[in-house]
Order: C-alpha cells, then sequence, then structure tokens
C-alpha cells in the first residue's frame, strides 16, 4: 500500500502540468542549499546560480495549468506575473529580514534607495500581467465563477500592498533622501511599514494557493475530454443505450471512449470487442468495470491495437439487472497509416459471443464531464483491462 503513492508519481510524466510540479521540486531543493549556506548567495561564483534556480522555480508556477488550452499570451503573462510577485515580495522579505534588523551606513541606505526605484516598476508589471492571465482564464466571469471572486478578494489586498507601498517609497525618498545613515529608530519605523505590507502579500498567496484549487472560467470541466475523435457512433438507444468514439481509427494503437446512458445502474460485465476483418489478426476485448449511466476512456498512449486495415467489427455487450442486455455492434472502417481520413460507418444491432484470452496488465481511465452522460448519473473513475484473443 505504501508503493501506490509513488506509482502514481507517473503520472505527472504525462502532462506539462505535472512535468512542472516535478521540476519545481527539484529547483526548490537546490534553493535549500543557499538557505542553509547563505555565504554562497553573495559568492561571485555562485550567486548567478542562486537567482536562476529560484527564478526557474518561479517560472514553473506558469505551467500549473498547462493542461487547459494553450494560449501563448496567458502563458507568457503568467511567467512575467510570477516572476514580479517573486521580486516584489522576496524584495520586501530581504528588506525586514536582512536590511532593516540594525542601523547602518551607505550600504544600507543604498539597498533600500534601489529597492525603492524599482519596486514601483515590479509593482506595475505585476499589475498588468495579472490583469492579462486573469482575462484569459475568467474573462469577463469574475463574479460569476468561484476562481474570478477569489481574484475579487486578492485584489484588495494588493490594492492593500500599493497603498502601504507607495507610502513607505514616499516616507523614503523625503525622509532619507539625503541621509547616509539609518539610525536605529527609523529602521524600525521602516521595517513595520515593509512587514505590513509582506503581512498583506502572505494573504495575497494564501488566496492564490486556494484559487489554483478551483477551476477557471475559461477552463474546460475537470476530467471533460477535448479530444477530436475520427468515429463518433450514434447512441444506440433502447435499454442498453450506449455510444462509441474512437481515433484515429488508424492502423496502431488506438483511443477509446465508451458512454452508457442506461441502464443506470446494475450494469455488469461491460465488455467492448474489436473483431478484425480477417482470421489471422487477433481480436481485442475491453473489459470495462462502469456500474451504470458513465464514460470511460482509454487514452492514445494505452489504446487498443488494431494491427490490420479494413472493416472492423466492434460489439458491446453487457449485462443488467434482469440479465443479458442485446448487444450493440459497430462497423468501422480502420485505414492503414497513411494522410487518409477514416470512415465512420453505420450501427447495426445483433447478439454476439465474447471470446476469452489473456490479459493484460490493467491501465487507468480517466473520468470524463458530465456532458457526455446524464448530468444525475454522474462519472466514475475505473480501469480497463484489454484482453488479446489469438486466432
Amino acid at each position: 500500500q505504501t508503493l501506490v503513492p509513488l506509482i502514481s508519481w507517473g503520472e505527472l510524466f504525462k502532462e506539462a502540468s505535472g512535468l512542472a510540479v516535478l521540476a519545481r521540486l527539484f529547483l526548490v531543493m537546490g534553493c535549500l542549499i543557499f538557505a542553509f549556506h547563505p555565504d554562497r548567495l553573495v559568492d561571485p561564483q555562485s550567486k548567478n546560480l542562486s537567482l536562476g534556480l529560484s527564478g526557474a522555480a518561479m517560472a514553473t508556477f506558469a505551467f500549473t495549468r498547462a493542461s487547459l488550452d494553450f494560449s501563448i499570451l496567458g502563458t507568457a503573462a503568467s511567467l512575467v506575473h510570477n516572476l514580479s510577485i517573486a521580486l516584489w515580495f522576496g524584495g520586501l522579505i530581504f528588506l525586514a529580514q536582512t536590511v532593516l534588523i540594525a542601523p547602518g551606513g551607505d550600504d544600507l541606505m543604498t539597498a533600500i534607495r534601489h529597492f525603492s526605484r524599482r519596486s514601483l516598476l515590479i509593482i506595475s508589471v505585476t499589475v498588468i500581467s495579472g490583469v492579462v492571465h486573469l482575462y484569459q482564464l475568467d474573462g469577463g466571469a469574475i463574479l460569476t465563477s468561484r476562481h474570478g471572486r477569489l481574484v475579487i478578494l486578492k485584489v484588495f489586498g494588493v490594492v492593500a500592498m500599493v497603498y502601504i507601498g507607495g507610502a513607505t517609497r514616499q516616507f523614503i525618498s523625503r525622509g532619507l533622501a539625503k541621509k547616509r545613515q539609518l539610525d536605529g529608530r527609523t529602521a524600525a519605523k521602516l521595517r513595520r511599514f515593509v512587514l505590513t505590507e509582506a503581512a498583506f502579500g502572505v494573504f495575497v498567496l494564501a488566496l492564490t494557493s486556494w484559487s489554483v484549487a478551483t477551476l477557471p472560467d475559461k477552463a474546460p470541466p475537470l476530467g471533460s475530454d477535448r479530444t477530436d475523435y475520427a468515429f463518433v457512433s450514434d447512441r444506440s438507444g433502447g435499454g442498453f443505450d450506449v455510444q462509441l468514439h474512437m481515433t484515429p481509427a488508424l492502423v496502431g494503437r488506438n483511443a477509446v471512449r465508451i458512454d452508457v446512458y442506461s441502464p443506470g445502474s446494475g450494469l455488469t460485465d461491460l465488455t467492448v470487442q474489436f473483431n478484425p476483418p480477417t482470421n489471422n489478426v487477433a481480436s481485442v476485448t475491453l473489459n470495462v468495470p462502469i456500474d451504470g449511466a458513465g464514460s470511460a476512456k482509454l487514452p492514445f498512449s494505452e489504446g487498443v491495437p488494431l494491427n490490420t486495415p479494413g472493416l472492423w467489427t466492434i460489439i458491446v455487450t453487457g449485462n443488467g439487472p434482469d440479465g443479458p442486455l442485446p448487444s450493440v455492434t459497430y462497423t468501422v472502417s480502420v485505414l492503414a497509416n497513411t494522410s487518409e481520413a477514416p470512415v465512420n460507418e453505420d450501427v447495426n444491432a445483433t447478439t454476439s459471443t465474447i471470446a476469452g484470452g489473456v490479459s493484460s496488465p490493467a491501465t487507468v481511465v480517466v473520468p470524463l464531464g458530465e456532458t457526455t452522460v446524464p448530468s444525475a448519473s454522474g462519472v466514475q473513475p475505473v480501469t480497463a483491462t484489454v484482453v488479446t484473443t489469438t486466432p
């Protein structure tokens, strides 16, 4: 049982967002070296590496939602937004915990003035890139989506940070413009300003973490299927109402999705058998343990191997609450792996018997969105086993 979470990490390699998470993990681990050896931050031979590791770690957040429809503008805005946040918030923490902890001379005053001059540009870039990224995610549905409402709360926090930051810059430009030394009282006062701004930053970051767990308005529902299927059958109707999707309908691996509309419950032994056009090619059977209305998909990476071109006969069978259900047959033209487009064929209702075989290891099938099945039925995560019958 303890191995299951480790094995499931393999799913991270299938999506850009998962790869970004793994990259961020290793980059943060690299940053820990400098956290335990802060002297290396000012070492000319290692300071660029420390900046590169931390900057790259922040940049990976731009790919958090990379599984959604890719947008160059949205990804670029997210990348700039995350890096500018790191400079803004990181600069505040550096000032509060390193620069302003005691009185100082010219070097301390130089650091304060430098950050004060740069912070206005950093804040402007953060706000502009954030607005662009928000539009890419929510559009005009800021008040109607949970993600958008959380962003509204973030805006209040950002406004507070901007206001306090403006007051801090004004204090620095007017009160410290000509000073070459910073006394303890002034340092403590300035540190309170910076810590207050950073506290609102923590509030904003907390809301950001919460919003990542919600779905933006422009994002497809979790588990929805956006595959452009080459073959989409009609619904069979009746007591065994199913619909089959397959792509690319070419020789080789094929992704398959099965939607069950009825029976709503009590379904057992659901199988999808793929029979070749000739007797010298193995048939393939999918055993799909759905117990009622719902959908299951076998992804292309683990798809059904169709090893010869021609008219394949696909038979869907199952048992209902009262016994065997009438099987449904589809005829699909599978083409050689060329540029030719696959042809969709009609559906014929027949009865058939599924041959036995040897099971291969189970493959995980992702749940699909409620748009593919009656909304009241829900969608179940299932597994499917490919069974190949040798002719």
